[in-house]
């Protein structure tokens, strides 16, 4: 054999391998597009069960429609723990601190737990002075 004919094998060799090669690109292909479009059908299944149980939460929420009661821990709650707290560590006795915020005893007493809570949580644990 010559060497034209050997590199003419070796050619028509190449170029069978690469259209096994395209054919399994190919398959690849279509597999993964088909897999992928199945996780992108799960994915909007998913979503839309999310967003359905959002839905439920948020009506199972409110007690009433007008979303009446005490709303807890918001902007206006967090001010007036602030200032609470500035007074109860200037010792200042309850009347005044239940005029001076215009609050009721129970908010009174409601804030006080929470900052004996924020007051406990402060102090060192006698764990961490041990390790």
């Amino acid at each position: 054999m010559s060497e034209i004919d050997t590199l003419k094998a070796q050619i028509t060799l190449l170029i069978s391998q690469r259209d096994l090669y395209r054919m399994q690109y190919n398959d690849l292909k279509k597999t993964y597009q088909r897999d992928i479009a199945a996780v992108k059908r799960e994915r909007d299944a998913y979503k839309k069960t999310c967003i359905r149980f959002a839905e439920q939460i948020e009506a199972n929420k409110k007690k009433n429609p007008r979303g009446a009661g005490r709303h807890k821990y918001d902007k206006k709650w967090s001010d007036r723990y602030f200032q609470f707290s500035i007074l109860m560590d200037q010792n200042k006795p309850m009347n005044e601190i239940m005029s001076s915020l215009q609050i009721s005893r129970a908010t009174f007493f409601r804030l006080k737990k929470v900052y004996t809570q924020d007051l406990n949580f402060d102090k060192p644990n006698e764990n961490d002075a041990q390790q």
